[in-house]
């Protein structure tokens, strides 16, 4: 049986995702890998996250067949809340290293459709940043410091927005509410925000948002991981 998870799961699909691109084929051990992964299996129900995502896109991949693909339209459904993708925008685009390829090698316009769909509010709830011109993403989730993607500059943010977690006011502000998704450490932290000079702040401070940078870093200690990972509050938003 295989457990492997975390950045060394991560590592594995990037190798793949690349191997795929390259025209090559997964090894015999590699596609059993992917197949035989009790953690992702586990964390489709308990922890709905990228990788998941990744991984089912990844098998359909190299057996050119669409048999995970209802699953994935599920597993995006759960990591997002009105096509607001829970996780923030550095897993989304993480996430579209896969289903990108996927739509593209195996014509699914399903996945195609939800894709745009998440592309689209992340579009309309972004905010301009500090050069007047290029728009940025939402300040929630684990978000490394990074605009949207070249596709996505093209029109100009919604000056407000509201859906669920996330109301966009005034065009500069934002109010984030906590969203807990199972024991995925990635979703929302209840937050106020304001665009200030193109860079988000916590409303009334000059405390600037914490950027992400990296998993490895997210926490000070394992057990602060542990405890985080493992908040009753986690457990209990699976029966939701």
């Amino acid at each position: 049986m295989n457990f492997e998870y975390g950045t060394s799961l991560a590592v594995f699909q990037d190798a793949l995702i690349t191997k795929f691109k390259q025209g090559k084929r997964a090894s015999a051990n590699e596609l059993k890998s992917l197949k035989n992964n009790v953690w992702v299996i586990m964390a489709s129900i308990s922890a709905p996250c990228n990788l998941v995502i990744r991984q089912w896109a990844l098998i359909d991949l190299f057996e050119l067949s669409k048999d995970h693909e209802q699953s994935i339209l599920g597993q995006l459904e759960k990591v997002c809340e009105n096509y607001c993708y829970l996780e923030g925008y550095s897993y989304w685009i993480y996430t579209q290293l896969a289903l990108d390829i996927y739509v593209e090698a195996l014509h699914s316009e399903e996945i195609k459709d939800y894709c745009k769909k998440i592309d689209l509010t992340f579009s309309r709830t972004s905010y301009i940043g500090p050069d007047k011109a290029t728009k940025w993403p939402a300040p929630y989730g684990d978000l490394r410091h990074i605009p949207l993607r070249v596709h996505l500059q093209g029109t100009a943010p919604d000056r407000e927005f509201s859906s669920g977690f996330l109301t966009k006011a005034n065009t500069n502000h934002y109010y984030i509410k906590t969203r807990y998704l199972g024991m995925n450490t990635h979703t929302p932290k209840a937050g106020n925000f304001e665009i200030r000079n193109g860079t988000p702040y916590y409303l009334g401070t000059n405390k600037e948002f914490e950027w992400y940078n990296g998993y490895d870093k997210k926490y000070p200690s394992k057990s602060a991981e542990i405890l985080d990972t493992f908040n009753p509050k986690r457990i209990f938003s699976l029966f939701k």
